[in-house]
């Protein structure tokens, strides 16, 4: 088991790093498009989001296949959703609007979504921050209630991002839709409708990230 939750770990740092690689190169060859500034933010947002998205699967994944091996994937993939989203932060402050905080604090009182953003980012902070195995092991139970603030992460990332796409409806609708599904998956667990795998107590399963 240890020789492939590493695997999966080094597949699953590979491929979140593609999307970083991809923006990287059309950044040196100057192919960001007519509005580089907007492109840059969307993309890195896009890509925090669909992290995060994955991150949140791996539970369901868990119960559903009856697989513990997805559970390794869980932390690289959150902290792999934060450090895009604090690039997306840091491009919208830096390329956005220019390092002009004048142009931020008007983005914040215009619009409504920029507040969600951050408050979706606030909230990740502790959780990046808590996130190794001698710090869990140290908060125990406090640090199951702390991570439970994913669901609302989740669901402030996800109206900060329908709420930026305005008349793009697509891609929020498909967000929403596996965001339902991933938190139905999860309550009907909750209340016995699925037989999950037992995790191994915390002791057995640490691993090397």
């Amino acid at each position: 088991m240890p020789g492939r939750q590493n695997l999966l770990r080094a597949v699953v740092h590979s491929l979140a790093a593609c999307p970083l690689a991809s923006l990287l190169w059309e950044m040196s060859q100057n192919q960001l498009g007519s509005d580089p500034a907007t492109y840059l933010v969307h993309q890195l947002g896009f890509w925090g989001l669909v992290l995060l998205w994955c991150s949140l699967a791996m539970t369901p994944l868990r119960i559903l296949l009856r697989q513990p091996l997805w559970m390794g994937a869980r932390r690289p993939l959150g902290l792999w959703s934060f450090f895009y989203i604090t690039l997306h932060l840091t491009a919208f402050i830096l390329a956005w609007c220019g390092l002009d905080f004048a142009i931020v604090s008007e983005e914040i009182t215009e619009r409504p979504y920029v507040i969600l953003g951050l408050m979706s980012w606030l909230l990740m902070m502790p959780l990046a921050a808590t996130s190794t195995h001698s710090i869990r092991r140290r908060m125990g139970a406090r640090w199951v209630r702390l991570h439970r603030l994913v669901y609302l992460i989740a669901v402030l990332a996800f109206f900060h991002f329908a709420l930026a796409a305005k008349l793009e409806y697509v891609k929020p609708i498909a967000f929403g839709i596996v965001l339902i599904f991933l938190f139905f998956i999860r309550i009907k667990a909750r209340q016995g409708r699925f037989t999950s795998i037992k995790c191994a107590p915390l002791s057995l399963r640490r691993s090397k990230s």
